[in-house]
């Protein structure tokens, strides 16, 4: 090591006293700017991200509909063997319904609901929801694409028995923005 300023290497106007000091020189105005010039470059992408999410209107996530299944027996007296009204189908819009139809008294049966509600006389092929004759027994799986409100469903061959309400929900509202994400 050199202990007179006056033999050791200049550099930029000052002096040294080893190699290994004139090597590792970085002067303070140099580290003040690649500090100051690190902050504005961070700060730059940060606005730019928020820029980004804020401007882009990401649409809610779509829940999916649900698949409930229901089953009803079919008796003379009433679906289920209840009692008039008969039990109340209460489902989403948009849900996938499939329901189980047999008949519990060997009688002849046919599901409906009434969607253009105009009553006791199905309308199947048509606006109305239908199962095929039964028994013994058959599946109506169908997607509930009507609005939402309160319908009645029978049974097509003893309407006056076989009847209960057919409540559609609308479906749950998520939060989130409702404009495409490329619209401004």
């Amino acid at each position: 090591m050199v202990r007179d300023l006056a033999s050791c290497p200049r550099v930029n106007g000052q002096r040294y006293r080893t190699l290994e000091s004139v090597i590792n020189i970085r002067p303070q105005s140099q580290v003040q700017v690649l500090m100051a010039s690190n902050r504005v470059f961070m700060l730059a992408i940060l606005t730019l991200a928020s820029l980004f999410a804020t401007s882009v209107n990401i649409p809610p996530p779509v829940e999916a509909a649900s698949t409930p299944s229901i089953s009803l027996i079919g008796f003379i007296s009433a679906w289920n063997n209840t009692r008039v009204p008969n039990p109340t189908i209460t489902v989403t819009q948009g849900d996938t319904l499939a329901i189980q139809l047999s008949s519990g008294d060997g009688a002849v049966h046919r599901f409906f609901v009434d969607v253009d509600k105009n009553g006791m006389t199905p309308d199947c092929p048509g606006a109305d929801v239908c199962s095929s004759i039964f028994p013994p027994s058959t599946t109506l799986t169908f997607t509930v694409n009507f609005a939402p409100g309160t319908y009645t469903y029978y049974c097509a061959v003893h309407p006056t028995t076989m009847l209960g309400q057919f409540v559609v929900l609308q479906p749950p509202v998520t939060p989130g923005g409702g404009r495409h994400p490329y619209e401004m």
